[in-house]
């Protein structure tokens, strides 16, 4: 998982974990974010974050790069889409035993 916060990028590897609950993992951490805003000294400032997830079940076989570039394109699309939301790049989907991802998250061509 990829996401963007503050303008910063972080990557996220989550181990032994399917589609629905990398999704959920990942549903979760920007609704915390959306749900906690920043006081300063001034007002509230609401933060977000835009999240791109790639999921594969063959960690061991792929490049590395590979993995994180599809997750960035799919941050990409998450920002593309208004930025505050959670994107699937599609060819990891595929990987997981052709698992449907549950919800409106949209699942990306690679």
């Amino acid at each position: 998982m990829v996401g963007r916060y503050g303008g910063e990028e972080f990557l996220v590897v989550l181990n032994k974990c399917d589609a629905t609950s990398a999704l959920a993992r990942a549903e979760n951490l920007r609704a915390m974010m959306a749900r906690k805003p920043i006081q300063t000294p001034s007002e509230p400032l609401r933060i977000t974050i835009s999240v791109g997830l790639a999921l594969t079940t063959d960690f061991m076989n792929r490049d590395v790069d590979e993995i994180i570039h599809e997750a960035d394109m799919a941050l990409y699309a998450a920002k593309a889409a208004g930025r505050n939301c959670v994107r699937v790049a599609k060819s990891g989907v595929n990987e997981v035993g052709n698992e449907e991802v549950q919800g409106n998250t949209p699942v990306l061509a690679s």
